[in-house]
């Protein structure tokens, strides 16, 4: 199920913030980005590879999901397996808000390394 018109926007405000609040000296070299992926927003950074400065990869950042049925959102982190994991100090919450803060602070530096 798609995430909510009223939900989306929110969420995509306050991401489109952070994705511009990169610095300029370095955005030729770090994008923030994000997507959609069902009901799911995937944000990543976008990276110069350090061996082939001409080509770019992406690194996984976090993963919020909305539970429609709940009307929660809840949060992910991959591991270095590649795999999504539910982060476990604010596994959901019921706004976007709240998760994309945990993020940003990253108190258990599970998203920015």
């Amino acid at each position: 199920m798609p995430i909510p018109a009223d939900q989306m926007t929110r969420a995509t405000a306050l991401l489109l913030q952070r994705e511009d609040a990169v610095p300029t000296e370095v955005r030729d070299q770090l994008k923030l980005c994000h997507r959609t992926e069902g009901n799911s927003i995937v944000l990543f950074e976008f990276r110069v590879s350090f061996s082939r400065p001409e080509q770019w990869h992406e690194e996984p950042v976090a993963k919020f999901t909305y539970v429609q049925s709940r009307n929660r959102w809840r949060l992910f982190w991959m591991d270095s397996s590649l795999k999504w994991k539910g982060y476990t100090k604010l596994s959901q919450a019921g706004t976007f808000e709240e998760l994309f803060h945990e993020v940003v602070t990253d108190p258990l530096n599970f998203f920015w390394g």
